[in-house]
């Protein structure tokens, strides 16, 4: 389970607080309320690109952070039908080993469901960590923005401090049911932390969360869908 950092979760209020009193974009199946998306180089100067919404989709943005050796990059490409939506963002970080250096994407898409929505979300962020002082997160969060309740979680999280230089893959791939009528809280982040050191090394992520929206499918539907695949079974071969 993503654990997520206290850093994390300051930086999360500080961006729903920030992307406050937008207008909304409607769908005929849900609203999307607010966004922010963020991409930056957290050091003794925290050097960042904000994009705050919502705009109108089809949407298609990049931001570059550069701070001399470390990168942070953002690729957003979201778009929207009369009932569905699609979010993807790709990612890439470079963390320099001194002043405590941060690369990291995160963002707060929120929205509100007019009927049953089903979330799928597909992700992947390959890491490598190079010294014995740096740190990985990278996970998607849904909550009701309003309770707080958790929906939906997935990612991970690790630091080298007892084990040394590790590289690894971290993988999203899961589905959930979100309710009419609350509005829900959808979070991302991707993040290489560097801590207290000056080593000269460099740690490392890339990769992307994909997720989509679209309305749960009546039961009368599903039973239709069911009998499809039961007469588009192959029959076996009679000699």
């Amino acid at each position: 389970m993503l654990q997520m950092s206290c850093p994390f979760q300051i930086f999360l209020l500080a961006s729903a607080i920030s992307c406050a009193c937008q207008s909304a974009l409607q769908a005929g199946s849900f609203t999307i309320d607010d966004w922010v998306l963020e991409t930056g180089i957290i050091d003794d100067r925290n050097h960042f690109m904000a994009s705050y919404s919502p705009e109108p989709l089809p949407y298609q943005d990049t931001h570059t952070v550069v701070v001399g050796p470390s990168r942070a990059f953002s690729y957003f490409d979201f778009s929207m039908s009369p009932d569905t939506a699609s979010f993807l963002i790709q990612a890439s970080h470079i963390a320099l080993d001194a002043n405590s250096t941060r690369s990291l994407s995160a963002g707060n898409i929120f929205i509100t469901p007019a009927v049953d929505l089903l979330l799928s979300a597909t992700g992947r962020y390959d890491w490598d960590l190079t010294t014995d002082a740096m740190a990985v997160t990278y996970g998607i969060l849904v909550e009701d923005a309003l309770t707080h309740e958790n929906f939906f979680e997935r990612g991970g999280s690790h630091t080298t401090f007892l084990n040394g230089p590790e590289a690894g893959t971290y993988l999203i791939d899961g589905q959930v049911v979100l309710p009419a009528g609350r509005e829900m809280w959808i979070s991302y982040r991707f993040m290489v932390d560097t801590f207290d050191g000056n080593t000269g090394l460099l740690a490392t992520g890339e990769g992307f969360i994909h997720f989509s929206l679209s309305p749960v499918p009546e039961p009368a539907t599903l039973s239709l869908l069911a009998l499809s695949a039961l007469f588009m079974r192959p029959r076996s071969r009679e000699w």
